[in-house]
């Protein structure tokens, strides 16, 4: 029923109706990010996918899987 404002910033306030405020962190774009890198990086895995018959998108998250734990020091700001 009130704004909730962060002192230093780190998150977002907006009213969405009288006495109704959405707080949330500026990174809000994950799954933007997901369908570009599906749409944009991965076109032999969809044509693969759909002849195997399963999703695509369960395939990326199979190959993600495969990726070591720090991804070997590989840093992705999805915000740039």
């Amino acid at each position: 029923d009130q704004p909730r404002i962060d002192p230093k910033a780190r998150l977002y306030c907006y009213p969405i109706m009288k006495g109704k405020y959405l707080v949330g962190g500026p990174i809000n774009n994950g799954g933007i990010i997901l369908n570009w890198a599906h749409d944009s990086l991965f076109g032999a895995e969809q044509e693969a996918a759909k002849l195997l018959d399963i999703d695509s998108y369960d395939m990326l998250s199979k190959i993600a899987a495969t990726v070591p734990a720090g991804a070997d020091g590989l840093i992705f700001h999805p915000y740039l």
